[in-house]
């Protein structure tokens, strides 16, 4: 997601298919990598695992905690 006038980005929502993150430690290492980079630069960046439910109300909590 951005921001309209400065084209900045405001969020990231990741879907992390089952196959290729949880069986994979090398997409895994990926994956720790950008979550820190994410955490550092305090940039919001949701997971949706391709196995779960109610994505929805996860991705409208996750934007309702935007500031």
């Amino acid at each position: 997601m951005w921001e309209r006038i400065t084209n900045a980005n405001l969020c990231a929502i990741e879907v992390d298919g089952f196959s290729t993150h949880e069986a994979n430690p090398e997409q895994l290492a990926r994956d720790a990598l950008k979550n820190e980079i994410c955490r550092r630069y305090d940039f919001p960046l949701s997971r949706l695992p391709t196995t779960g439910s109610c994505e929805t109300a996860q991705v409208r909590r996750f934007l309702d905690r935007l500031p």
